[in-house]
């Protein structure tokens, strides 16, 4: 059958210069060659362009990596196969439930470019039920039940919480379902009693916690509700969890705070958590009406990626146990917002669909956890109609998402990796242009000279300082 290069493919020098790094998006495979066997490549590639079929030398390297999907059949639509992989949902039965709870939306602190509002809303013991309810009629046998504990600050209600996660663990036992949980917190209630609780009860993935910078930098952005600052705490908390939980530090990065990430690297890293934090930037954006104040400050996409690398070959300098990996193609659901079995359920019962809507009132829910709750709504029944009505459009509108409709993303080469990325952001684009672009279409290269730098520096070390090059390596990321 008649052969054609894919459109997927990407080629970078390594940082040496001395070799090639190929990789390609769709199928996730990788490798790394000298300068000489990519001019091979090249010429091998250029002859599929003109006759349809590899050179009959090819080499078996060269075999390989057409076997790795860097060379496909003609008959292939590449993009339609993108598309199939996003649609092709799995059986219902087979899907297990991810869910974000969020037992509170206030929070004890006030940060400059927060999304959200903090009204004083806390879960019931309805509500509580009715979240067990939901999992006990659509949690099927042998999947998983993946939980996020949200807020507002959920350690707020850490009790309640706990009480909640071991009920929710026991439902999925019974039915042979895989739990885990994580949780997003502020870390200012990250204290030694929560630490020992969260700990005793296990199935953990990770605890984010936010530092925006170092001291001055983050007691600026950061603060109480009363003003004070709140770095110092966040990092004695981090120091008594470091080895007992597994720690995320999440950068809220924008243009006030992204030069001084360095500091708060070499900071982290004299405080001796260089084998016990796992470092991700997340890029500050007006989300919702409740950070319109953050677009002024706000890095553009490319910017963003530009920080996002340079902190990543900050913290493989500083010595930091992170190692980069080889990014993933999708498959299926992007996030909770576009998951057929994903929920964020909220105080009062409302059920949302992005966790960005989380602290917004009913008119932005897509429906009520349980029938029952409308008859505690103190709505007047015309205005509650009304609210019905718009849960209903807000449902449709997210189960109708298409991440395929903005016309740069039919071209754009990571769009696998991306497949127009987060559904929330997206939906705001003109159609005309770019979805809400991943950080591989800026930093791809970077990306791959990072994990080739790496993984080179481990082969060395295992190989007892033999310095022998790394060839023809292939890497399935998928």
């Amino acid at each position: 059958m008649p052969l054609k290069t894919s459109e997927f493919n990407f080629f970078t020098r390594s940082f040496c210069q001395e070799s090639v790094l190929a990789f390609n998006t769709f199928t996730g495979r990788f490798a790394a060659m000298s300068v000489e066997e990519f001019q091979q490549l090249t010429i091998a590639l250029e002859h599929v362009k003109r006759t349809g079929q590899l050179p009959r030398r090819a080499s078996e390297n060269i075999k390989l990596l057409a076997k790795s999907g860097f060379v496909v059949d003609q008959a292939v639509d590449e993009r339609l196969e993108v598309r199939k992989r996003y649609w092709k949902k799995a059986p219902k039965t087979k899907r297990g439930l991810a869910l974000t709870i969020a037992p509170t939306v206030a929070c004890n602190l006030r940060c400059t470019y927060c999304f959200q509002e903090h009204p004083d809303r806390r879960m019931s013991e309805v509500d509580r039920m009715h979240i067990l309810k939901h999992v006990d009629c659509n949690l099927h046998k042998g999947t998983y039940l993946g939980v996020t504990w949200f807020g507002g600050e959920p350690l707020l209600e850490l009790a309640q919480v706990m009480e909640l996660a071991g009920e929710l663990r026991e439902l999925a036992r019974d039915r042979a379902c895989r739990y885990s949980h994580h949780f997003i917190s502020n870390g200012l209630l990250l204290r030694e009693e929560a630490i020992s609780l969260i700990a005793s009860f296990g199935d953990l993935t990770s605890i984010q916690v936010t530092l925006d910078g170092p001291k001055d930098i983050h007691d600026a952005r950061r603060l109480r509700a009363g003003g004070q600052g709140t770095f110092d705490k966040i990092l004695c908390n981090l120091k008594r969890a470091a080895g007992r939980l597994p720690l995320v530090v999440r950068v809220n990065v924008d243009r006030r705070n992204y030069e001084r990430i360095p500091d708060l690297l070499l900071q982290l890293a004299e405080s001796g958590l260089r084998e016990h934090v796992f470092v991700d930037l997340g890029h500050v954006l007006a989300y919702t009406e409740a950070s319109a104040d953050a677009e002024p400050h706000a890095l553009t996409k490319a910017e963003f990626a530009s920080v996002q690398a340079q902190a990543r070959l900050a913290l493989f300098r500083l010595g930091f146990n992170q190692k980069t990996s080889l990014p993933k193609p999708l498959r299926g659901n992007l996030c909770i917002a576009d998951n057929p079995s994903g929920a964020v359920f909220a105080p009062g019962g409302l059920n949302f669909k992005c966790w960005n809507e989380t602290a917004m009132d009913a008119s932005h829910a897509s429906g009520y956890l349980h029938k029952h709750e409308r008859r505690e709504n103190l709505l007047r029944p015309a205005e509650l109609r009304d609210t019905e009505r718009q849960m209903l459009l807000n449902r449709k509108a997210w189960q109708d998402y298409d991440p395929f409709v903005h016309s740069e993303c039919q071209t754009c080469q990571v769009q696998p990796l991306c497949m127009g990325g987060c559904p929330w952001e997206a939906r705001k684009k003109p159609l005309e242009g770019p979805g809400h672009c991943t950080a591989y279409r800026f930093n791809l290269g970077d990306t791959l000279r990072l994990y080739h730098l790496q993984g080179s520096l481990i082969a060395r070390q295992r190989a007892k300082g033999c310095c022998s090059r790394e060839t023809h390596v292939i890497v399935d990321s998928s």
